[in-house]
């Protein structure tokens, strides 16, 4: 009967017309519930106003629940083709995505490929880049995280911020030699820029017989504000060999034709409204090891990130440096989960001079007991602690003011099926 139902609803993606000559083979629904109440409070700079809806309160968060179906289907004894369709929604946030995630269905890892045991696996569509994937394979301590109110690592985290899940995506994924495995991905790009002013300044015009007779007439300066849609692709590579005491590896990860301002901590990018991209890059580079001990998992990483635009009319020229580090470590005991983990970010360097207050720490710690074999209660304790110029937040998405502290107790369950 589960079977029956799995491939009714799957059969519900498929064209009538083309569901005749479909073999749907083995497909899975699969999902995950996950929410918390979160305790959010806020200790902004001395003199700083703290509007509505960024300022200490209680709220229902989304914790990253999902709903898919996923099949594959074979082509002969060592190659098979595999599909994927992912949705995002939300337990919280008024069922809004008020952290920025998209919402709707396809928004997650969806997409179409071919896997073989021999030759690896090939994917396109919307995935995890290689650079996401470093963190299971190499500092897992990190991607293990209990809920997203106490992740370390993504856009507007401390660490791996040049990892995420990206359309328009081309991946590779090498068969496990021996330990040894390795990813390439490739973002074709078409992303929208942050947005922006640009205003030129007022002129006046004077005509006249004589100086004594003049008649000026000023015009107003024009103000530009908005992003641009802007092709900047991605390019990520990583290795790691795992082992049954370690694991180590390597990523990295460069963005062509657009770049981001690292002293505001969160990546925000940026394109030359003039079209004339070329010398304006984001890149990355990280190494990560993961201790195996009796069950535990004890993780270290160290990252530097690098900014570079050199022809924009917008921003003007920069060549920034930020090194991140981190330490974690995670323990499974029976039913009950641990973890904590420690993230920095140190000052920006442009061009070779340390850039103050823009650095940047988080700390979270916690704990998850499963109630059922499917269902685990999670609790968990934030701390970001942000320079001046910097609003690092977590993987809940919470809207930090620039340069304020913010603590984050979050309680909540995670259902999964």
């Amino acid at each position: 009967m589960n079977k029956f139902v799995a491939t009714a609803v799957a059969a519900a993606f498929i064209a009538p017309a083309a569901f005749a000559d479909v073999d749907l083979g083995p497909v899975k629904i699969y999902g995950s519930l996950r929410s918390a109440v979160e305790f959010v409070s806020i200790d902004a700079p001395t003199g700083t106003a703290v509007q509505d809806g960024v300022d200490s309160q209680t709220r229902l968060a989304d914790q990253g629940s999902r709903f898919g179906v996923k099949g594959d289907w074979k082509i002969n004894d060592n190659l098979k083709a595999i599909g994927q369709v992912e949705a995002r929604f939300y337990l919280g946030n008024n069922g809004d995505p008020l952290d920025g995630s998209k919402i709707g269905f396809g928004t997650r890892n969806t997409f179409v490929g071919l896997e073989s045991a021999v030759a690896g696996k090939a994917l396109i569509g919307r995935y995890d880049n290689a650079y996401k994937n470093i963190r299971k394979a190499a500092f897992s301590a990190f991607d293990s995280n209990l809920n997203d109110a106490s992740e370390l690592v993504g856009d507007k985290q401390v660490l791996n911020r040049l990892g995420g899940r990206q359309g328009d995506m081309f991946q590779y994924e090498t068969p496990n030699w021996g330990g040894f495995n390795a990813q390439f991905s490739y973002n074709f790009g078409k992303v929208t820029a942050a947005s922006k002013t640009t205003t030129t300044n007022p002129s006046v015009t004077c005509t006249g017989p004589s100086t004594t007779t003049l008649k000026c007439t000023t015009t107003a300066g024009t103000t530009t504000t908005g992003g641009d849609k802007i092709n900047a692709p991605q390019m990520s590579v990583m290795a790691a060999y795992n082992h049954s005491m370690f694991d180590i590896g390597v990523g990295y990860s460069r963005v062509d034709d657009a770049t981001s301002d690292l002293t505001a901590g969160s990546i925000s990018l940026t394109s030359d409204k003039t079209g004339s991209q070329g010398s304006e890059s984001l890149a990355a580079f990280t190494v990560g090891i993961t201790g195996k001990i009796a069950g535990a998992k004890l993780s270290a990483v160290w990252e530097k990130t690098q900014a570079e635009s050199n022809n924009s009319v917008d921003v003007k020229a920069f060549d920034q440096e930020q090194t991140s580090y981190g330490f974690g470590v995670y323990y499974p005991m029976g039913d009950w989960e641990f973890q904590a983990a420690y993230a920095q970010a140190d000052n920006v360097e442009n061009m070779g001079k340390e850039v103050a207050d823009t650095k940047g720490s988080m700390f979270d710690l916690g704990v998850a007991y499963k109630i059922h074999k499917q269902v685990k209660v999670i609790a968990s304790y934030s701390s970001i602690d942000n320079s001046k110029n910097t609003k690092f937040t977590t993987g809940s998405g919470f809207a930090v003011p620039t340069g304020a502290d913010a603590s984050i107790i979050a309680l909540g369950l995670r259902a999964d099926f």
